[in-house]
């Protein structure tokens, strides 16, 4: 099991890369952090000081100091919360920190190969820096073959021991949905209450469907 987690420390809402820690720590899975950078977004700005890169003070960025900027900045305040974050978890958990100039679909694909056993963690409120909408989370997660699990802002990490799962019963989607949502979950062994919601002509071959999905899982 592979858990990632997608950066959000350019967010102003409260970070869930300590929710992602704690869940890979529970499942002793390998953890990344993947936060990346859309050269599109990125515009020249006049630098009003010098730093370590020996920018000149009041000259326009060239697009390689700018990615230069944005990757030293991202990397000490990832730094600075991992460091925190390490001395609570009390746990050897090796972290990959991945911060690159690229799309996050490509990001993600490189880095897990669309391997259906891995887990990406969001959190569901954009940071308007890598998301800009719900709908482009969605967007952006809804066609991969990744487990995808959606958390709110400051969210702490609890069991899994009661899920309801919305689900359509009646098609072989439906099913997929819920067989991944177990074997995602196994190691919780939760009660899972998967549910569907069925007009009265469709009722029997639902019930059918629903006692197959039980039998086979």
């Amino acid at each position: 099991m592979q858990v990632i987690t997608i950066s959000d420390i350019k967010g102003k809402t409260k970070s869930i890369i300590p929710y992602g820690l704690n869940l890979a720590k529970r499942l002793q899975a390998k953890v990344d952090i993947i936060h990346s950078i859309d050269s599109r977004t990125q515009h020249g700005v006049n630098s009003p000081y010098a730093d370590s890169q020996s920018i000149t003070p009041g000259n326009k960025l060239s697009h390689e100091e700018i990615m230069l900027r944005e990757k030293n900045t991202t990397r000490n305040a990832l730094d600075k919360l991992l460091s925190r974050e390490a001395s609570v978890l009390n746990f050897p958990l090796k972290v990959n920190v991945t911060i690159e100039e690229n799309t996050l679909k490509k990001t993600i694909n490189s880095k897990t190969g669309n391997d259906s056993n891995t887990l990406v963690a969001v959190n569901s409120e954009p940071d308007n820096y890598i998301f800009h909408s719900q709908k482009e989370i969605v967007e952006t997660l809804k066609n991969s073959n990744l487990q995808v699990l959606v958390v709110p802002p400051g969210r702490k990490f609890k069991e899994f021991s009661n899920v309801l799962l919305v689900t359509n019963f009646s098609s072989n989607k439906g099913f997929d949905k819920y067989s991944k949502a177990v074997f995602l979950l196994r190691d919780f062994k939760p009660l899972i209450h998967a549910v569907d919601v069925a007009k009265p002509n469709k009722y029997i071959e639902k019930e059918i469907k629903k006692q197959s999905m039980a039998t086979a899982c």
